[in-house]
């Protein structure tokens, strides 16, 4: 039988091996970081957003940062040594797990979208500030989180970014989780809601997969 020294080095093995693997993956599968570069764009959503990822799974933190621009129907992919802070001139928020907690109001101080959940589905619901009447709700896909929030520069539309987390079961996730640290994928997307209209564009995947994933949206142009 094996001692227990020669099951730690298997394991360490294992795990170099995963490890080289993963380091290698931004080269010998670069289309695997989305699944989309253009989507058909909505006249009701115009300008720029960016939405900014930090990730790790061994070795340091890895940043990218994703342009989406709605008028040409196009998300393109950048690295970067480390994150860059954008702003949203209208306003936004990250944490929406707080019960509604979380509100921010338009530029113009007419309306305030709050978060929070219903039956265990995230909400996203905007009133009018000084009449407290319901402009819009709208709730998220079972599975899917709210993780920010952003105002466009003309206060007509949020910009909603989603995630969903499953557990890594490649080897070196199989790995970290016997060890008691699994490692959380997060899968971001994001929507477009107009404020006062029906209208809603869901993009395409921002970012599968991400391990130990975080992002952030700013609605910049």
């Amino acid at each position: 039988m094996a001692t227990k020294a020669q099951r730690i080095l298997v394991l360490f093995v294992l795990a170099s091996v995963c490890a080289v693997l993963w380091e290698m993956q931004g080269s010998l599968f670069s289309g695997s970081a989305r699944s989309d570069t253009r989507f058909v764009s909505d006249r009701a959503f115009a300008g720029q957003l960016v939405v900014s990822v930090v990730e790790r799974k061994t070795g340091p933190e890895k940043y990218s940062e994703f342009l989406i621009d709605l008028n040409r129907g196009e998300v393109s992919r950048s690295e970067k040594v480390k994150i860059e802070v954008h702003t949203s001139p209208n306003g936004r928020v990250d944490d929406c797990q707080r019960g509604g907690s979380v509100a921010v109001a338009d530029g113009n101080g007419q309306d305030v979208v709050v978060c929070g959940t219903d039956a265990g589905r995230d909400l996203v619901t905007v009133f009018n500030k000084e009449s407290n009447a319901q402009a819009r709700r709208w709730a998220a896909d079972e599975g899917w989180k709210i993780c920010g929030l952003s105002w466009s520069p003309d206060s007509s539309s949020i910009a909603v970014l989603l995630e969903k987390e499953r557990t890594d079961l490649s080897p070196l996730g199989l790995i970290s989780a016997a060890s008691g640290h699994p490692i959380p994928l997060e899968t971001f997307i994001v929507i477009l809601l107009s404020v006062h209209t029906k209208s809603e564009l869901r993009l395409p995947v921002i970012r599968k997969d991400s391990p130990s994933g975080w992002a952030r949206i700013d609605w910049i142009h």
